[in-house]
């Protein structure tokens, strides 16, 4: 009875040392990483919540497809956010991620690089949503690189032969007979002149157009505003001035509904601009704004300068904020 008794709690104990093992062995187990050859790829993507298999609010934001550019081990991962209106700024593992292909200031390509074929990588968000204002928020990005379709394959490694005596396959030989009559060739070299023409032009160190991005009021991250200036600048002769126009325009959709004069600039260079100098329009899909200040010389745009725009959303936002224009 007492051997009975025994062996009972020993199939008991281990019964629950199985029970344990399972638990904690089996749900620490992880998918192994996905090992993709040199290539560009497109997987299936989802944003998540945090910790959680569940689609984040965050997701309707994002196309769900991303395109993965595979080189010697190194991934290369985009994905397109619609909702680029409302990111500030977004992190992946901890690194800033790359915006490109911005569309009319809602739709941008966002690429971070990672080491291994993992499809889970941690997502800190900057927003500024409407009515809501500015919050941070924490995600999940989930590339499904298990299921990545190969759309074009990395080239193949050439090897170019060379010949082993170059010179011999540039050089011929003729032989001609020593009792040979060689024919007599009167050749007559005519000497064409040319005049060269120069046009001189007249310059007056002006640019038509100059390249910027909008910054914020400090450091060298873009201001939201960035999404919505259009990043290049008019700039022509003032009439009956020595003094250069710099035109700014800014434009953004009418689907963001948020009014066709929601900004409205103060100051550039601590100087206000008047309201003659401002210009509102629409497009069928856009409004737009336009306004205009005066620089002695156009040296003056190499440095970094502060400005500053009001922002009039109803019942949403009524604030002025300084920015920078940053012209590179």
């Amino acid at each position: 009875m007492k051997r009975l008794k025994n062996n009972r709690i020993i199939l008991i104990l281990a019964i629950a040392l199985t029970f344990v093992f399972t638990l904690f062995l089996g749900t620490s187990q992880v998918k192994a990483d996905a090992n993709l050859k040199d290539g560009t790829y497109t997987a299936p993507f989802t944003v998540l919540k945090t910790g959680s298999t569940t689609a984040s609010m965050a997701n309707q934001f994002f196309k769900p497809t991303a395109t993965v550019n595979v080189s010697n081990g190194k991934y290369s991962i985009t994905v397109t956010t619609t909702g680029a209106q409302y990111i500030k700024g977004v992190t992946v593992n901890g690194q800033p991620v790359v915006e490109s292909n911005q569309y009319e200031g809602t739709q941008e390509d966002l690429t971070y690089t990672q080491n291994s074929g993992a499809d889970i990588s941690q997502v800190a968000f900057q927003l500024h949503v409407p009515v809501i204002g500015a919050m941070n928020q924490t995600a999940q990005f989930q590339v499904q690189l298990e299921n990545a379709t190969l759309i074009k394959a990395a080239p193949s490694a050439t090897t170019t032969a060379t010949p082993s005596n170059p010179a011999a396959t540039t050089t011929s030989s003729s032989t001609t007979p020593n009792n040979a009559v060689m024919p007599t060739t009167t050749t007559t070299k005519v000497v064409k002149t040319v005049t060269t023409v120069t046009k001189t032009t007249t310059t007056t160190n002006q640019d038509p157009s100059k390249r910027y991005v909008v910054l914020q009021s400090s450091g060298s991250s873009k201001s939201v505003a960035n999404k919505f200036y259009t990043h290049i600048a008019q700039i022509s002769k003032a009439k009956g001035s020595k003094d250069y126009k710099v035109t700014f325009n800014v434009k953004y959709k009418k689907a963001l509904k948020i009014g066709s004069k929601a900004v409205k600039p103060v100051s550039v260079m601590g100087k206000k601009v008047p309201s003659s100098r401002i210009k509102y329009g629409q497009t069928s899909k856009d409004y737009t704004m336009s306004y205009y200040f005066y620089v002695k010389k156009l040296s003056s745009l190499n440095k970094v300068f502060k400005a500053q725009i009001h922002v009039d959303v109803p019942h949403v936002e009524n604030a002025t904020y300084t920015i920078r224009f940053d012209f590179k």
